[in-house]
């Protein structure tokens, strides 16, 4: 019993391993969209990005918006590090 447990666990390690990886230096480009139309929910409004934080789990966006107001938008999967990105204002 040992001995099948033991590659298991190795592979699903690994597996979240990639996972978390590609969740961190994957392309954003969508996530990123997602977040400014958010931000910045007016036509006249402009968001600028200041600041990015990504973890294998969410990512954080900071901008600047028209008028000198800092916006923070948390976009997460809907799995822990599998699913659609959802975000939401903080």
């Amino acid at each position: 019993m040992q001995q099948a447990v033991r590659p298991i666990v190795t592979v699903v390690l690994i597996a979240l391993s990639v996972l978390g990886l590609l969740n961190v230096y994957s392309d954003n480009s969508d996530v990123e969209a997602q977040a400014r139309a958010l931000a910045c929910e007016t036509d006249r409004c402009e968001a600028n990005l200041r600041q990015v934080q990504r973890t294998p789990i969410a990512q954080e966006f900071h901008f600047a918006i028209t008028g000198g107001e800092v916006v923070i938008v948390e976009c997460s999967r809907s799995a822990l590090f599998v699913g659609e990105y959802s975000c939401k204002k903080q």
